[in-house]
């Protein structure tokens, strides 16, 4: 995929995505159930919330 075509906010969002997904999926792994969920809880309000704000605000 060309990330050329994406703006800084997509590329980070997109880069902490695919960081989350194998910190992810190693959890699931070791059967960190608790710790997944706050992990992922944490993806979703910081990242992806701060993610969408500038993506609004630059908009």
């Amino acid at each position: 995929m060309d990330s050329s075509i994406f703006a800084l906010e997509d590329r980070w969002i997109l880069s902490r995505l695919n960081s989350t997904i194998q910190d992810a999926t190693k959890m699931l792994e070791e059967f960190h159930f608790a710790e997944l969920a706050g992990f992922l809880y944490r993806f979703v309000w910081d990242d992806a919330a701060l993610s969408a704000q500038a993506t609004w605000t630059n908009a």
